[in-house]
């Protein structure tokens, strides 16, 4: 067995080669050419770090991986593992998370990180034996039709001002979450917003990062969460959560809502996601694993 770049492959061959590494997986993975495309540039994922694992000329497996520097730390993040199904239980998977954990301290990346579904227990025992440690949960819940108006409480119940603006303001919060997952960071969501919830003296109580899409007349048609959070030292935590999330959410509206790898312990949202009965569609465990900086 040997390990391939990516840019040896036609466009054709890694989105077959995508489909029959995730065959049988716990959700439909499936993808095509342009899908293939698409999700590589989106999630800003990269041809030095994302190889293939080739057998007699044929490719039997996958490791996709993206890197970014979060706060003067180098971090990757493993974007998608895949094994075609004869070869599974063979060692391609042990052999493959060695490879990409050799590129990563290559490229002087400190910190490895990734998801996985958490009813994945064989992946997850496999990242364990690698090293990795989970060091949280994440929740992907869904609401569709109305949500009602006080979902999240009595409307102007907590004496604050949420406002919307560029993501980036969310950088300079004392309280942001930087050990949040790869896709639910500030500067990954394309077109996202930020929500920021102020007291009476202008001060920052909480955040949520979010985004909208639109329908071709400019209205809401989803909008998906990413992290909502309010300052630690609040007593009134739960109340600033609840102001960003009916802020964030719409209430009164017929849309799809959903949350995309919400840490767990963002407790506060959590629980009123869940009061304000938002379903579980999907739960993942978040790893990370420290790696020498050598660059």
């Amino acid at each position: 067995m040997e390990f391939r770049p990516l840019n040896e492959f036609t466009l054709d061959r890694l989105a077959a080669m995508w489909n029959d590494g995730f065959a049988g997986y716990f959700v439909d993975a499936t993808t095509t050419p342009e899908g293939f495309l698409r999700r590589f540039a989106a999630e800003q994922l990269s041809l030095d770090l994302s190889f293939a694992a080739v057998l007699n000329g044929e490719p039997i497996g996958f490791v996709l991986s993206g890197a970014r520097t979060i706060q003067g730390r180098k971090l990757a993040w493993n974007g998608g593992t895949g094994i075609v199904p004869a070869h599974r239980g063979r060692g391609v998977g042990k052999a493959m998370i060695a490879e990409a954990l050799r590129r990563y301290e290559a490229a002087g990346i400190g910190l490895a990180t990734l998801e996985a579904i958490s009813a994945n227990e064989a992946a997850i025992a496999l990242y364990e034996r690698m090293g990795y440690r989970t060091i949280d949960r994440l929740k992907i819940f869904q609401h569709g039709g109305e949500l009602k108006a006080d979902a999240f409480g009595a409307p102007g119940a907590l004496p604050v001002a949420v406002r919307r603006g560029p993501t980036h303001e969310l950088a300079g919060l004392a309280c942001y979450d930087w050990t949040a997952p790869w896709q639910a960071q500030w500067m990954h969501p394309a077109n996202a917003e930020a929500a920021i919830a102020y007291d009476e003296q202008g001060r920052p109580l909480g955040y949520a990062l979010f985004k909208t899409v639109r329908d071709e007349e400019g209205k809401p048609a989803s909008i998906t969460l990413f992290q909502c959070r309010a300052a630690a030292s609040r007593e009134d935590a739960g109340a600033v959560a609840s102001a960003l999330l009916s802020d964030v959410f719409v209430p009164g509206q017929t849309i799809a809502r959903r949350t995309l790898n919400l840490p767990a312990s963002h407790d506060d949202a959590v629980r009123a996601l869940e009061q304000a009965g938002f379903a579980l569609a999907l739960e993942q465990v978040y790893m990370t694993r420290s790696l020498s900086e050598s660059r």
